[in-house]
């Protein structure tokens, strides 16, 4: 169940405070005119904005995008997301306007638990994925930020801050 849902004309993402099941019904924000293909899944309690424009191509894999309880993933407008990705948010995840997210990505801002003792989940650090920005088979571990521009390539794997315009191969 995914209610289309208009926002104000604001361009500006909404405030992860202001997601609440009283004002939308769900858990999910539809900016409208997106495109699905494929098999796509949203499971997990937490929040989901994704913009306009936004196309979720779920082949040949399905794409997961999981947002834990506390946690949340804003899309923004004219992002494309290929198959077989997987975004998983226990705090934060943003991708910025048009960027790209080529076939089996991993975006993960928590590691699930600390070396040596698996009971004790670690700290979240959210992910940034600026406007215009290209990734390519890659994993993005918590912290990871990647400027306007910015590009990381297949095998890449990110966990710190990318300049904007800057190449990741």
């Amino acid at each position: 169940m995914i209610e289309s849902l208009l926002l104000s004309e604001a361009r500006s993402l909404p405030d992860p405070a202001s997601f609440s099941e009283k004002d939308f019904g769900w858990r999910v924000k539809l900016e409208g005119d997106v495109f699905v293909k494929g098999k796509n899944w949203t499971p997990g309690p937490g929040r989901l904005y994704i913009g306009r424009g936004v196309r979720l191509i779920g082949e040949p894999a399905p794409i997961e995008l999981r947002a834990h309880e506390e946690g949340g993933i804003w899309i923004e407008d004219g992002v494309l997301i290929e198959g077989g990705t997987s975004i998983e948010a226990t705090r934060s995840v943003r991708v910025g306007a048009r960027s790209r997210i080529g076939p089996f990505c991993k975006i993960l801002d928590n590691h699930f638990h600390a070396v040596g003792d698996r009971r004790q989940p670690p700290e979240s650090v959210p992910i940034v994925i600026g406007e215009d920005s290209l990734l390519g088979r890659a994993i993005l571990l918590p912290g990871a930020e990647m400027g306007a521009g910015a590009r990381v390539g297949p095998a890449g794997v990110l966990s710190f801050h990318l300049r904007a315009g800057a190449e990741l191969a």
